[in-house]
């Protein structure tokens, strides 16, 4: 009834090793606040440039599959699988 409040803990100097690479995310992340729009625009234009590459492939695969045709384009028609199963008996 008649303690007083304990004391606040002292405040703990954070120490930051040199070539750590948690250490340094944690002094860039006291350093900036807010949002991180520069590195979500990096992550965003990474990402967009990885699915270039696929989808540049999807208009030539008409053309890819006729060419393996021997018999007068039957795997036009047809999916990849089956142009395999044909192509092997």
């Amino acid at each position: 009834m008649g303690e007083s409040p304990s004391p606040a803990p002292a405040a703990v100097a954070k120490v930051y090793y040199d070539g750590c690479p948690g250490c340094a995310m944690e002094r860039r992340k006291e350093s900036t606040k807010g949002t991180p729009y520069k590195e979500l625009f990096f992550v965003g234009i990474i990402t967009f440039a990885s699915s270039l590459p696929i989808t540049s492939l999807f208009p030539f695969l008409y053309f890819m599959l006729a060419a393996k045709a021997d018999d007068g384009g039957t795997l036009r028609c047809r999916s990849l699988l089956e142009g395999i199963v044909v192509e092997k008996f």
